[in-house]
């Protein structure tokens, strides 16, 4: 056939194969099953006669060199059937470093199955083992970590095991009554089952566990229930746990990193951090997260963790390593502080700090929301950290809420801040108190914004000082009209009121924390007032402050900031709740030119004594002494003693409603007086006032047109018509105020053209000022023809000299109109009203002070002596 004929002819059948050709295809493969037979015959021949001969010390050293232990068998015996059965007895796994220590691992009995198939194809290790008491013994300084990925997939059936673990601190952990049944699966490159152990630390039992697995080569899922957790039991650490818990984990480890979500109840939970006064002991503790664990770093996702009212959602992190940090970013749920008997965020700042403890109790309602909180602090330090054992960055902790609907108490007694609402902010060492608001007795009070700066000298104020101890211990109504008063007219002043105060003490629980050892300056700026700059101890440590109050916003800003070092001098105790001493640069008192005020004030109770006063009264020399009542609601009565040496009268006369600038010379008064400090006061009306008054060396300008006649028979003449000013050697009288009125009685003018005695009061609660006072007018020369022609005048014959006429006026009527009329003597003794003996009786007394002669001669050399 030649090589171009096809194959087959089409529509032909193929060609079938030579039966010579099938045969030998038939008998190659029998031959290669009788090989197959035969090797499979040889080896099976090779290792029953292997197992056969092998005994104990041959089965123990085989394992010695495939584990690099030291392993001891007491007894090795084979069961031949469907399976080949190896059962180990009295088995020791020793570490071959340590052949003296205890064993690894000690099994009593041991039982593996293997398929023959598997024996045939070489493997020789069983895959299916039981265990009867098998006890592990792990010590994790010396094995360090476990590798899973590395144990072969086996299937195992363990009863009543034991696994003890060491820690590198020597601590002993262990699984006792442990159960396990794991199986192979998935042609033997996973293993799945269940187990259960109780867990103990020491001889303390820890918790109850149980679980399903399923391991593979590079993923193990675990998901169990834990149950009776003695939370008391685990590692001591800087908090301190206990209760009693339940709950559940589904976990994934893979590739050495842990992640899936536990879940935890805790009956009777109680937590115990160091430097609180007492334990966090909710009564619901619960706790659901995400976990991811790896490297050393623990991150944990809240959904959430529950204590009572304290509900947190977040993230925290947790780094185990030498620079590791504690990360935690969290959101807390609303919560009403005033359910003192629930856990809530207040509850961790209360027992921290007395200073938060008390106000926790006197809260009585309110919702703090919007509560945000991050932390990022070194993991060994962060119990310091978060305890403001050192200074912290801003960005190290930060806390944020809001308060609204909030009642407060300053004090069991005293009427309730309510509608008290506010945002508090945290960030580090700053702390800030923004928009605060609140009303009092349905009145609202000034907006509040605190600053201060440094919270690690906050947070560790001396016990003695870091709240106020004592106080007043009685309302101090008066302290509003005091302000108010000091401030009135403040806008119309020429010149600021500034008062500068020097180791001023102040203890009032409004405050919350007592200031000491303060020197500084206070302003009264838009009827305000601005204390700028503050220094002084501030809750026993040093401290830099201001305070501003403004009545136009009607908002009360404080900025504190805390220095470093050691206070100086020591807590203030006792009654005495204030001290200082006060200069005022200038005093706005309206119709009172006082400058130059310095005094030393103490305070019990609602008094306040006023020592060492100092002062310039128009340009006179003031010391005395006095007390201020701060108990009263719409006044604050004072009362004050003191005198004043060489004064000029000219600045006081409408302080007495004399026409202004009428009197010159010099003064010295001795003065008692009393009134009461409030808005709108007018002391001429509302005080009292027992003065005695002596002016020397001056004038009296603006007198009556009568007594200017009467000054024409003097050695002026004529000029006294011309309106001049009288002139006087000395002027004494006895000034009283009460009820509006000023009495003034013994008062007599000698000078060298007229001489004068007087006695009468002014009625300042009359919008005219009435006046009615008898004057006395003396002459100093006998002038009998003009006497004649005045047929109203009486003479009055004093000494044998017969040289002495008086005359007697009445002035009447508003003080800028006045109405004089002439009177005999007989009529003044007769006037309803004043002392007219006193006016009688002084012209007596003066006329024994008249020398005859000529008018030098009649004239007193006046005394020296200051009242």
């Amino acid at each position: 056939m030649s090589r171009s004929d096809p194959l087959t002819q089409p529509g032909a059948e193929p060609p079938k194969p030579s039966e010579a050709k099938s045969g030998r295809a038939a008998q190659i493969l029998r031959r290669l099953a009788a090989v197959a037979v035969l090797l499979a015959l040889l080896s099976g021949a090779a290792l029953f006669a292997a197992l056969y001969t092998a005994d104990a010390e041959f089965v123990a050293g085989a394992a010695s060199r495939l584990l690099g232990q030291r392993v001891e068998i007491g007894r090795v015996t084979f069961h031949f059937g469907r399976r080949i059965e190896l059962e180990l007895e009295q088995v020791r796994v020793a570490d071959a470093e340590r052949p003296d220590g205890p064993p690894m691992l000690e099994v009593g009995r041991a039982r593996g199955v293997q398929a023959w198939p598997r024996l045939l194809a070489g493997q020789y290790l069983p895959l299916d083992w039981t265990l009867e008491a098998p006890v592990l013994r792990i010590h994790t300084g010396a094995t360090g970590s476990v590798d899973l990925s590395g144990l072969p997939r086996l299937g195992l059936h363990v009863t009543d095991g034991s696994v003890d673990v060491t820690t590198a601190s020597g601590e002993l952990w262990s699984l006792r009554s442990l159960e396990l049944d794991a199986r192979r699966a998935g042609f033997g490159t996973r293993v799945e089952g269940e187990g259960s152990a109780r867990v103990s630390r020491g001889e303390t039992p820890v918790s109850e566990l149980a679980l399903r697995f399923n391991a593979a080569r590079d993923r193990t899922e675990l998901r169990g229930t834990v149950a009776g957790l003695e939370l008391a039991s685990l590692p001591k650490s800087a908090v301190a746990p206990r209760g009693r818990g339940e709950g559940g984990f589904d976990l994934t480890l893979t590739g050495g990193a842990l992640r899936g979500s536990v879940h935890l109840d805790v009956e009777r939970f109680a937590l115990q951090i160091p430097k609180f006064s007492g334990p966090v002991a909710p009564k619901t503790a619960r706790v659901v997260a995400d976990v991811d664990w790896r490297s050393g770093l623990l991150a944990l996702e809240l959904h959430p963790l529950e204590l009572d009212d304290l509900v947190a959602s977040g993230s925290v992190r947790i780094g185990s390593a030498r620079n590791g940090r504690l990360v935690a970013d969290l959101q807390l749920a609303p919560f009403e502080p005033a359910h003192r008997d629930r856990v809530s965020g207040l509850t961790f700042l209360a027992l921290r700090f007395a200073s938060w403890a008390r106000v926790k109790s006197r809260i009585e309602a309110g919702v703090v929301e919007n509560i945000h909180i991050a932390v990022d602090v070194p993991s060994v330090t962060a119990v310091e950290s978060l305890s403001y054992d050192v200074p912290m960055p801003p960005t190290a902790f930060v806390l944020e809420l809001r308060v609204r609907d909030g009642t407060y108490r300053p004090k069991p007694d005293d009427s309730a801040l309510e509608h008290l609402q506010g945002e508090l902010e945290i960030r580090g060492e700053v702390m800030d108190i923004r928009h605060m608001r609140m009303t009092h007795e349905g009145e609202p009070l000034p907006e509040i914004n605190v600053h201060l700066d440094g919270m690690h000298r906050l947070v560790h104020l001396p016990d003695a000082e870091d709240h106020v101890v004592g106080g007043p211990g009685v309302p101090l109504e008066g302290l509003a009209p005091v302000g108010e008063a000091l401030r009135a007219g403040e806008g119309q002043a020429k010149e600021p009121t500034v008062v500068h105060f020097e180791d001023l003490a102040i203890r009032l629980p409004q405050f919350m924390l007592p200031l000491r050892q303060a020197e500084g300056s206070m302003r009264f700026p838009d009827g305000g007032v601005a204390a700028d700059p503050v220094r002084g101890v501030l809750g026993g440590a040093p401290a830099e402050l201001s305070v501003l109050w403004s009545p136009v916003t009607e908002r009360v800003d404080v900025d504190i900031h805390y220095l470093e070092g050691a206070a100086p001098g020591a807590p203030i105790n006792g009654p005495r709740w204030l001290s200082g001493k006060l200069q005022f640069e200038r005093l706005n008192l309206p119709d009172w030119p006082l400058s130059e005020l310095r005094t030393r004030l103490t305070a019990e109770r609602a008094l306040v004594t006023l020592g060492g006063i100092e002062a310039r009264l128009a340009s006179g020399e003031l010391k005395g002494s006095g007390h201020l009542d701060l108990s009263r609601k719409d006044k604050a009565p004072f009362d004050l003693d003191f005198d004043v040496s060489d004064f000029d009268p000219k600045p006081l006369c409408a302080t007495f409603s004399f026409p202004p600038d009428s009197v010159t010379g010099r003064g010295y008064a001795k003065v008692r007086m009393s009134g009461a400090l409030r808005p709108g006061g007018d002391f001429a009306t509302e005080g009292t006032l027992d003065t005695k008054l002596i002016l020397r060396e001056g004038t009296v300008a603006r007198l009556p047109v009568l007594v200017a006649i009467a000054r024409v028979p003097s050695l002026r003449g004529v000029t006294g018509l011309l309106g001049t000013a009288l002139p006087y050697k000395t002027v004494e009288l006895d000034i009283a105020l009460a009820n509006g009125k000023l009495a003034i009685s013994d008062a007599k003018l000698l000078g060298p053209e007229l001489r004068m005695l007087g006695s009468g009061e002014l009625d300042f609660s009359t919008p005219q000022r009435k006046t009615d006072v008898v004057v006395a007018l003396l002459f100093l020369q006998t002038l009998d023809r003009m006497l004649d022609q005045v047929p109203i005048v009486r003479n009055v014959v004093l000494g044998e000299d017969k040289n002495l006429i008086a005359v007697y006026l009445r002035l009447q009527g508003p003080r800028d109109d006045l109405t004089v009329t002439p009177l005999p003597p007989a009529t003044v003794q007769t006037i309803v009203g004043f002392a007219s003996n006193a006016v009688v009786n002084g012209v007596k007394r003066l006329g024994r002070l008249i020398q005859p002669g000529g008018a030098d001669a009649a004239t007193p050399t006046p005394s020296s002596e200051k009242p």
